[in-house]
């Protein structure tokens, strides 16, 4: 809806910059003719970016920039008729920052992720290796698909949709993400964008890297608001590697990852070298198909940790990149006054990045993309959540 009515509010600014063209022109000594140009100039790139917006195009606010700019270059020219219009431009001026922000954001996260991408060196799997894996592990694998010659991935990217909210009486906002994984070592980064009213009022991203977990928050994109790490996030950040692997499921097979017997139907999974309290509990059906990931986890409330029991649950299974997984899951806390889901999400988009043996030459490691689109809708959640 906000969307909407920020471009109509752009289309709408471009029109009535038209009208400069009837009764104001650039002074001759800046052009050298004159001629209303400038105004019709402004008008286009304000009607541009109004079009981009309107088709959701993250370009949008590079021509409204300089839309702006030469916009309110005319209204200082022409204060007396045009003042008015500065008040609009201020406006749209901070719609532009948080869109660029946003972008720019986005942009470091996804350098940031093809460095990571850059140093993944996953080992090939085996079938004596799968036959050495706890039987639960066995037919998990089995029913995701990974078989003794299936490939594994150097990075993985994600895009997400989704709700989130910070507690149980707290209303739900839309969040869009895209988050980037690379195997072995283990690593990712996370950039969701939380939304009210249509309006991406809040960014938080996430981070493991190097044994170490981080997650920031700002507004807009743009202001600060926290930051937190340490000794818990890093247990935390682990143990998300750990249970959204399931997005890759070859990395369980990796030599970094320990995986043991918990029972007939469920095995842990820990990482090699790294605290064993960062653990995560794959449990499994009959058939190996997955149907909860449980821990001990720390939760931070007030600035403060608590350990808590944490569970994921998924709500839909899907095909992608040859492989099933779930495409839809729920976060829960089991509290004691009662379970808390911070978060609903849809996986809408998965991207395998493979090491190409054509680029093992090049200083960089070559990366081959392939894109598969998930249907998974939202109504695999549950109804009144």
């Amino acid at each position: 809806m906000v969307r909407w009515l920020l471009s109509a509010v752009l289309l709408l600014h471009a029109l009535i910059h038209l009208l400069g063209l009837r009764f104001v022109r650039l002074p001759a000594a800046l052009t050298g003719v004159e001629l209303p140009a400038g105004w019709a100039l402004a008008a286009l790139l304000l009607g541009t970016s109004g079009v981009g917006l309107a088709l959701h195009r993250s370009w949008w606010w590079a021509p409204a920039t300089l839309g702006l700019l030469l916009s309110q270059g005319l209204i200082v020219l022409h204060w007396s008729q045009a003042w008015a219009g500065t008040i609009i431009n201020v406006g749209l001026a901070l719609s532009i920052a948080v869109a660029a922000a946003q972008t720019a954001a986005a942009r470091r996260v996804r350098d940031e992720a093809q460095a990571l991408a850059a140093t993944a060196a996953p080992t090939p799997i085996t079938a004596e290796r799968l036959a050495r894996l706890p039987a639960a592990a066995q037919r998990y694998l089995a029913y995701a698909g990974v078989k003794g010659n299936t490939p594994v991935p150097a990075a993985v990217s994600l895009r997400q949709t989704g709700r989130i909210r910070t507690g149980p009486n707290q209303p739900w906002l839309a969040m869009e993400a895209e988050q980037h994984f690379a195997v072995r070592p283990a690593s990712f980064l996370w950039l969701a964008t939380m939304q009210w009213s249509g309006v991406p009022f809040l960014q938080v991203q996430d981070r493991y890297a190097a044994g170490h977990g981080r997650s920031q928050v700002r507004a807009g994109a743009l202001l600060p608001l926290g930051s937190s790490q340490g000794p818990e996030m890093d247990l935390g950040a682990l143990q998300r590697y750990l249970a959204e692997a399931v997005w890759f499921p070859a990395a369980y097979v990796q030599d970094n990852v320990h995986l043991t017997a918990a029972g007939d139907h469920a095995f842990t999974a820990t990482l090699a070298g790294a605290d064993p309290r960062a653990a995560v509990t794959l449990h499994v059906d009959d058939a190996g198909k997955l149907t909860e990931i449980t821990a001990r986890r720390y939760r931070e409330v007030a600035g403060a940790f608590e350990l808590a029991d944490w569970s994921v649950q998924p709500l839909a299974y899907g095909t992608l990149e040859g492989l099933r997984m779930p495409t839809a899951c729920r976060v829960v806390w089991r509290l004691p006054a009662g379970d808390f889901a911070p978060i609903l999400l849809t996986v809408t988009e998965l991207q395998y990045q493979w090491r190409s043996t054509a680029g093992q030459s090049a200083p960089r490691v070559a990366l081959t993309p392939v894109t598969t689109t998930n249907g998974a809708a939202h109504a695999a959640w549950p109804a009144g959540i």
